[in-house]
C-alpha cells in the first residue's frame, strides 16, 4: 500500500528540523552562523522565500497558523534538505 504523499513530506520535514537541531546542539554558534547566512542568502535571491516549508524549518519560525505552503524546498544548488544534511 502506498503512503500519503502528504505523510511523507511531513515525515521528512521533520527530520530535517531534528537534524536542525542536532547539528546546532553539537555544533553550537558555528552551525547557527551557518543556517543565518544561508537564510539571509535566500532570502535575497527568492521574493518568495516564506512559501518554502523547508525555508521555515532552517530557521525555525513558526509559519502563520493553518498555513499551506506552495513549495518545499529550493533548487538543487539551493536546496535546504542538503544543507541540513552537511551541517
Amino acid at each position: 500500500m502506498e503512503k500519503d504523499p502528504s505523510v511523507i513530506i511531513e515525515n521528512l520535514a521533520q527530520e530535517l528540523a531534528d537534524l536542525r537541531v542536532d547539528a546546532i546542539k553539537r555544533n553550537g554558534w558555528e552551525a547557527q552562523d551557518r543556517i543565518i547566512a544561508v537564510a539571509n542568502k535566500l532570502k535575497l535571491k527568492y521574493s518568495d522565500y516564506e512559501e518554502y516549508k523547508m525555508f521555515h524549518i532552517l530557521a525555525g519560525s513558526t509559519p502563520e497558523e493553518g498555513k499551506q505552503f506552495t513549495k518545499f524546498d529550493f533548487p538543487e544548488e539551493d536546496s535546504i534538505a542538503s544543507f541540513i544534511r552537511s551541517l
